[in-house]
């Protein structure tokens, strides 16, 4: 955070000193290396505490004797403790439905976990975690996922969104892919909502921020207003993003006001809530381009917004020119002027909470309080305040 930022924050806490005790509340769920040792336990005790199902998946028994997948070693690029993921080609294997043309190990989120690590109906989850891939990883034409958000319910099979690379005859690639309900409780083939040059993604720690409100999209929503979506009239959005650790600079992002992030019923089963899944889980279908591979992860967050409690009105920031409106309830949008600009928003805790190039930006999902917008173009920078309602 630069010295000026700092002093600005420090301002507006001032001046709203007492406002987030009135605003929405968040849960916050962290899962952090600490150390070699107890790997495992430290994973279940944030995932699933106090339950004996498992909140990991891995291939350790497919040796003799088993070799642990999941360990905690040093990095010294981010200078911490980080989760060291590893996948043997010949002797690892798929240990929940034994598969013999796939590999997984992966931790995860699922129906024994607390409620607030669970995105239902109505709920805006933001998922935020640090990955570094081999500057060697070999990609292939088949699947493999760092990470999965699935559905519980419902729909259940096809992950609904996930993180990919992927190798094709036009080169390979890192892809976002998102897969939404289609009729009969059905689900749509792959949509590449990103597909990038996997290069940039190499060999370098990346920090990966994801806000997800969990609906239907605008037109399912239009025609089926019972039920869930008489309740949760708004559809559902997606803010996703990966940048460089150390430099900041954005290698992925997609922003969606409308995309559908729930799961329809199926064979009578009602949709539960989505989840998600780390790690590596990969098609061995191609195996000539695969090899052994590591993947590192750190600082796993979670953060649930609670349903938004009364708040008194703020008193409106004086932006004139700047953008409209302040207080902000949904969309914030800027003055044609600032075309070019990257803007950045931060909480009081200096936070950065959401980018983006657009003028128009959606921050709904954002808890009611006051936010700092950094506007930078070249060497041009703008500092202000927002209050969102």
């Amino acid at each position: 955070m630069t010295p000026t930022l700092r002093k600005i924050i420090l301002t507006i806490l001032a001046i709203f000193f007492g406002l987030s005790s009135q605003a929405q509340l968040e849960e916050v769920t962290t899962l952090t290396a600490d150390g070699p040792g107890d790997t495992y336990d430290l994973i279940q005790s944030t995932f699933n505490p106090g339950n004996r199902s498992l909140a990991y998946e891995i291939p350790d028994t497919f040796h003799n004797p088993p070799v642990a997948h999941i360990t905690e070693v040093f990095d010294n690029e981010i200078n911490k403790y980080v989760f060291k993921f590893d996948m043997h080609l010949e002797q690892d294997g798929e240990i929940v439905s034994n598969s013999q043309d796939r590999q997984r190990n992966e931790i995860k989120v699922h129906a024994p976990s607390p409620e607030k690590l669970k995105a239902k109906q109505g709920d805006t989850l933001t998922y935020e975690w640090k990955f570094k891939l081999d500057s060697l990883f070999q990609p292939s034409g088949g699947f493999t996922h760092f990470v999965q958000f699935k559905a519980v319910g419902g729909q259940s099979g096809p992950p609904l969104l996930t993180l990919s690379p992927r190798k094709k005859k036009s080169g390979d690639f890192m892809e976002l892919i998102h897969r939404g309900n289609i009729e009969d409780g059905e689900v749509s083939g792959n949509l590449r909502l990103r597909s990038l040059d996997l290069a940039p993604f190499l060999g370098k720690w990346l920090a990966v921020t994801c806000t997800i409100h969990i609906n239907g999209s605008s037109t399912e929503i239009a025609v089926n207003k019972d039920g869930a979506y008489t309740d949760f009239p708004t559809p559902g959005f997606m803010d996703f993003e990966i940048s460089e650790v150390h430099t900041g600079n954005i290698l992925m992002s997609y922003s969606s006001d409308d995309i559908d992030t729930d799961r329809n019923e199926r064979k009578g089963k009602a949709f539960q809530f989505i989840r998600p899944k780390w790690g590596i889980y990969r098609s061995l279908n191609d195996r000539i381009n695969l090899r052994d591979e590591t993947v590192y992860f750190a600082d796993f967050v979670i953060t649930k917004k609670s349903k938004p409690i009364i708040i008194p009105e703020p008193e409106p920031v004086d932006n004139t020119g700047l953008f409209t409106p302040n207080p902000v309830i949904d969309f914030i949008i800027f003055d044609d002027k600032f075309t070019g600009y990257k803007f950045e928003i931060f909480n009081l805790s200096g936070r950065k909470v959401k980018a983006s190039t657009r003028l128009k930006i959606n921050l709904s999902s954002l808890s009611p309080g006051a936010y700092i917008v950094k506007a930078t173009k070249d060497a041009v920078e703008n500092t202000f305040n927002i209050i969102k309602k």
